[in-house]
Order: structure tokens, then sequence, then C-alpha cells
């Protein structure tokens, strides 16, 4: 496996011919990108597990597709990451504050979907247990306690998300991003599911 932290191989251009990461590895077979990754060593290795029956399946991996891309763009790149604001940003305070609010209403419009469809008559997304969709949104939609946005307006994702973290799953992989929410915000000492929320009208 190469990932975006770790060095990459001489011939790394010639094995993904975009540059891009994460890529596996299994013999003389490369993969590429996160979903077709996680898809291969399913049924490779495990026999679909956590991709639900046959049935259900297609349900399920399209909410996958949904997290991977419209989403996580929304979520990370439209509304989280130009919140921050780093010094290093390129986009004018104009433009970044248009980007913004654009984001963030774009964030909204996909909190309604899952309180008003996905959850409003299931436990989780996809049925009554929890599937590699529900492990996958939770950690896009992780990124917004780096603004601290409040979930309350949505009580069935908020309670599904705590659900979803209590996981021991989620705990062992979670650990660089609860670092990442409590250095950005300035609370060393604090667990990131201690974290104070703010209203969601002032959140920018």
């Amino acid at each position: 496996m190469v990932d975006v932290d770790e060095r990459k191989p001489s011939d790394f251009e010639n094995i993904s011919p975009l540059g891009s990461v994460p890529l596996l590895q299994d013999g003389d077979l490369n993969i590429y990108g996160s979903q077709a990754i996680i898809f291969y060593l399913a049924e490779k290795f495990t026999n679909y597990a956590g991709l639900g029956k046959s049935d259900e399946r297609p349900l399920i991996e399209s909410v996958i597709h949904w997290a991977a891309t419209t989403l996580l763009r929304d979520v990370g790149n439209n509304y989280v990451y130009p919140s921050l604001n780093h010094q290093e940003d390129a986009l004018s305070i104009q433009a970044n504050t248009s980007l913004v609010q654009f984001g963030k209403t774009e964030v909204f419009f996909h909190l309604d979907t899952l309180e008003k469809h996905y959850l409003s008559q299931r436990k989780f997304l996809c049925g009554p247990v929890p599937t590699l969709a529900d492990r996958w949104i939770t950690i896009v939609l992780s990124l917004l306690e780096l603004v601290c946005l409040d979930l309350t307006p949505w009580p069935k994702v908020k309670s599904w998300m705590c659900s979803m973290k209590s996981n021991s799953d989620y705990v062992d992989v979670s650990y660089n991003h609860e670092e990442m929410v409590r250095k950005s915000l300035g609370c060393l000492n604090s667990s990131a599911s201690d974290l104070k929320t703010m209203d969601i009208d002032n959140v920018t």
C-alpha cells in the first residue's frame, strides 16, 4: 500500500499514471483509489464483509460513492478546509468567504438528506446493522468537528454519529483525526468528544 504520508517508490509514475494515492499493489495488480481498494479487499479476502447481502450491496455501494465524492468535496474542500483559512491558502478573503458559505449550504443539504431519508426509518444508513457505508460517512462527517458544527438540528444524525463513534473500530483509526481537532482548536488537553459546540449560524 502506498499512501500520502509514505515515501513513494522510484517507479511510482509507472505504477500510478495519474500519480494518485492511495495505491494498493497485490502481486502484479495495481489498484487505485480508496473505493476500488475497499471493494477489491472485501471481495478477495472477506467475502464482502461490511458490504451487506447481495441484494443490499447496490445501495451500500451507492452511499459509499456519495461519501467518497460529493459529500467529501462539500464537507472538506468547500467548507471545513476553507473555514480554517490557513495563511498559505491561495483564495482571496472574499472568494474564501463565498466558498465557505456555499459549502455550508451544501453540508446542510447533505445533513438534511441523512436525517430525512437515510435515517428516517432506520437505525443505520442502509439497514438494521452498520455497514462500510456508515463507517465511511462517519469519517467524512467527523471533519465537521474541526469547525465545531453543532448537529443538534439533526437529532437522528447526531445520535447515529455518537453510536458509530463509540465503536472500537472507529476509536482505533481516529487517533490522528482527534489530535488534529484538539490542535486546531487549542484544546490539547481535551478529548474531541468533549469539545464545545457553536451555533450553526455563527460557523464560518
